[in-house]
């Protein structure tokens, strides 16, 4: 669940935003503690090339994962 004053930044209009204040192949690093499919639709969608890693949330492998997609 999106915290409503972000949920702007996840949508089709946020991401052009972020992309358009990106450099010339600047990047976006974005953490969540879930996959969600329809943010990774949103950021083909987008134009991203993005890629999703998963990531040991405590950093001893014993932890839940999360997700960065990058």
């Amino acid at each position: 669940v999106l915290y409503r004053p972000n949920r702007f930044l996840y949508s089709a209009g946020g991401l052009e935003l972020v992309k358009g204040a990106l450099a010339v192949d600047g990047a976006l690093g974005v953490w969540s503690a879930d996959r969600s499919i329809a943010f990774e639709n949103a950021l083909r969608d987008a134009g991203f090339k993005w890629r999703r890693v998963a990531v040991d949330a405590r950093g001893n492998d014993c932890g839940p994962k999360h997700t960065r997609s990058t």
